[in-house]
């Protein structure tokens, strides 16, 4: 069974990530599939995976009539 409450946690979670990034002065790479690459103010990188945006997406359209 598909938890609606556990993926929008999940969705959020990878939003708040993205955004904290952002804010922090990381600037997008690349973005591949669901993969986004940042390089980041302190001149490392990180990956941030909006699968969890897909999938909370793909339940919302399934739940439609």
């Amino acid at each position: 069974m598909f938890d609606l409450d556990d993926a929008i946690f999940q969705a959020q979670c990878q939003i708040d990530n993205l955004r904290y990034f952002f804010e922090d002065g990381g600037r997008i790479r690349h973005v591949r599939d669901d993969q986004v690459t940042l390089d980041l103010a302190d001149d490392s990188e990180t990956e941030v995976n909006l699968q969890p945006i897909q999938r909370l997406l793909n339940a919302l359209r399934e739940m439609k009539d």
